[in-house]
């Protein structure tokens, strides 16, 4: 796999998070934008390398209360011998109160979009929860906009 390719993959699977302040799921989106602070690639074997990326920050919603949010994400990419990648990652960002929210994320071998999920908070956004998916809008290698959708609690 490509640097290109693993920041285009990796940008905006930090993920990406959205809940509106309401008791049921509902449907919640937004953007994730991303700047790569670093990449380093270890390669152990001709095709098969581990890749880590880290980047900072920023969701925007109009939909729900994680708007604005600046934080940081690590991911990590596998790339095995046989061409296929795994993708696996977790993001923390913090808002204007300093009450804090993060997730995780995965994305298969194939897969045209990463899942995620809310796995904790502080403040306002203790005992939230959401899942759904997050997939590239736009990258340039080193900045990248990732469009993001769910259900949230």
């Amino acid at each position: 796999m490509t640097a290109t390719k693993v920041l285009q993959c990796c940008l905006g699977l930090s993920l990406i998070i959205a809940l509106p302040a309401i008791s049921q799921a509902a449907k919640c989106s937004g953007y994730d934008s991303e700047v790569v602070e670093s990449v380093n690639v270890t390669e152990l074997s001709k095709g098969h390398s581990v890749t880590v990326v880290r980047s900072y920050s920023l969701l925007t919603s109009e939909n729900s209360i994680y708007t604005l949010g600046t934080g940081e994400c690590s991911a990590v990419v596998l790339a095995t011998p046989d061409g296929a990648t795994r993708l696996t990652g977790h993001c923390v960002w913090k808002d204007k109160d300093g009450d804090t929210y993060s997730n995780q994320y995965e994305q298969e071998p194939g897969a045209d979009k990463t899942k995620w999920k809310i796995v904790g908070g502080t403040g306002k956004y203790v005992d939230k929860t959401g899942s759904g998916w997050v997939q590239p809008v736009r990258s340039d290698g080193k900045m990248g906009v990732f469009r993001w959708e769910g259900t949230c609690n």
